[in-house]
């Protein structure tokens, strides 16, 4: 008959013991610890794709609403890689754009030759036939009046101040063969634009606590149901330039009426909207990863944006068609 002692485990028993669960707390300390790691890299990796999809919506959503668009950039023979985890780099020259409607060019060409933006606007409504007479080109001119003529006096003026904002320099139309190759079938193959700047001006609500005082009565309209009573008008209009530079992206806007939202106009932290676009360092200029492929007779963009951060990388792509008529092209 088996005899049981009473009195407790042997240290043998005890070592064992301790042994297990030494490998057993090992475990679970690595398993909560492996955890925590991914849980970490998993919230980096949801605040980035979500910053990231931020971005793009921003920038297809202000295309899309459109009604004028500048877009300065660069083309080069080759297609430029974005590496996942640093900036790369490029040896290959970049050529640069200045991408505007074909009338928007004639337009700035003929307003400069002929006393400035203001006097060319205000001839041009008073007298367009000495304007036309004047520029001596009825190809240039009739590209411009035709839609020119049909516009109100506050369209006209938000033109202006569209153009004005512009760059000088050489603009290249939309449309122009440059920006894409077309083969024996007559099927074209647009070439990458790798943007650095945009300009667009649209139409917003106009909230009435944002306009100022001195712009109350400019920003008001007759009331048709209550006759003698004004009613502030239903929209303003932005004029917004986003930049991009380096890992930043930068949106600087400008309102007709309601001036005390406007931003500075200098580059810094006030309107920086993004850092985490991809970029690559050229020989003169870095390349952000902001890359456009534009199909000007149809007024649409295929816009691929390329971000990076913390070693993770981020692709956004897609087509974007404007809404309004006759953006990136003239009517026939």
């Amino acid at each position: 008959m088996k005899v049981y002692n009473d009195k407790g485990f042997t240290l043998v028993e005890l070592v064992v013991a301790f042994a297990i669960l030494a490998l057993i707390a090992t475990g679970i300390i690595g398993i909560m610890s492996s955890n925590s790691v991914l849980f970490r890299k998993t919230k980096k990796d949801i605040n980035i794709s979500t910053s990231a999809q931020e971005s793009y919506n921003k920038l297809t959503e202000d295309l899309m609403q459109a009604k004028y668009v500048y877009i300065e950039g660069g083309t080069c023979t080759s297609e430029l890689v974005f590496p996942k985890t640093e900036p790369g780099s490029t040896s290959d020259t970049i050529n640069k754009v200045q991408l505007l409607k074909t009338s928007d060019i004639n337009i700035l060409k003929d307003s400069s030759l002929n006393g400035g933006l203001d006097s060319f606007f205000t001839n041009l409504t008073s007298s367009p036939a000495a304007i036309k007479t004047a520029v001596n080109n009825d190809t240039s001119f009739n590209s411009y009046y035709n839609t020119f003529r049909y516009m109100s006096d506050e369209e006209k003026a938000e033109y202006k101040r569209f153009l004005a904002s512009l760059p000088g320099g050489t603009y290249t139309s939309y449309t122009s063969n440059k920006l894409k190759t077309v083969n024996a079938m007559n099927v074209a193959t647009y070439n990458n634009v790798y943007i650095s700047k945009i300009v667009l001006l649209y139409a917003v609500p106009l909230d009435s606590k944002y306009v100022p005082d001195a712009l109350e009565a400019s920003a008001q309209e007759p009331d048709p149901a209550n006759p003698g009573t004004n009613k502030f008008k239903d929209n303003d209009y932005c004029l917004e330039t986003i930049t991009f530079q380096d890992d930043k992206m930068y949106i600087t806007n400008s309102y007709r009426y309601m001036t005390d939202m406007n931003t500075t106009t200098t580059l810094s932290d006030d309107n920086l909207f993004a850092t985490d676009i991809n970029y690559v360092v050229g020989s003169s200029a870095n390349i952000p990863g902001v890359v456009a492929k534009i199909d000007g007779d149809n007024d649409s963009i295929m816009l691929d944006v390329y971000f990076a951060k913390y070693n993770m990388s981020y692709q956004n792509k897609g087509m974007t068609v404007i809404r309004n008529s006759y953006v990136l092209h003239d009517a026939k």
